[in-house]
């Protein structure tokens, strides 16, 4: 890696970032790996650059759990980026979840269009959502890999996409 120069290093870990950003959100392990990427390309100067490339895309986890022909999933964490969040609403979010408005589930994406099979949001009369759920009856029946979409809106409007594969049977 001494070979490489710092513009070298730099298309590296730019690439990385695109690349983590593929599904749309970059998660807190694959910040972790291009964090790791630079001190091992021996760029931590870098860091400071890689924290600002990353924190231009807003975070999303969610657990997923298989139990036989089903699926339960878990909005765990979301973090946005507050650069152009007025400061009096930063100063009223406290816990992660209220800067979720709206979360959806395509629970068999073909790699197309998100195709909106449940769904969750928040209310004047209901303040809080829900935060786990299984996928419905027979949305399995088959065993093989699926592609299951996560959608979040935040409450600024935009969305955010997570993507899980899982095995099923």
């Amino acid at each position: 890696y001494a070979k490489i120069d710092l513009a070298g290093k730099r298309a590296i870990l730019e690439a990385a970032c695109v690349m983590a950003a593929i599904d749309g959100e970059v998660d807190f392990a694959e910040r972790d790996s291009i964090r790791r990427l630079a001190m091992l390309l021996d760029c931590e100067t870098e860091m400071a650059w890689i924290d600002t490339r990353l924190s231009e895309l807003a975070a999303l986890s969610v657990k997923c759990e298989v139990v036989k022909q089903a699926v339960h999933l878990e909005l765990t964490d979301f973090i946005i980026p507050l650069d152009d969040v007025p400061h009096d609403i930063q100063k009223a979010i406290t816990h992660w979840e209220q800067w979720v408005d709206y979360w959806a589930v395509d629970w068999d994406n073909k790699g197309d269009a998100f195709h909106n099979q449940w769904q969750d949001y928040r209310t004047r009369q209901k303040k809080t959502l829900q935060k786990v759920i299984t996928s419905p009856p027979g949305t399995y029946a088959a065993p093989g890999e699926y592609k299951i979409v996560v959608k979040v809106i935040d409450i600024l409007g935009n969305d955010t996409t997570k993507t899980l594969r899982v095995e099923i049977g």
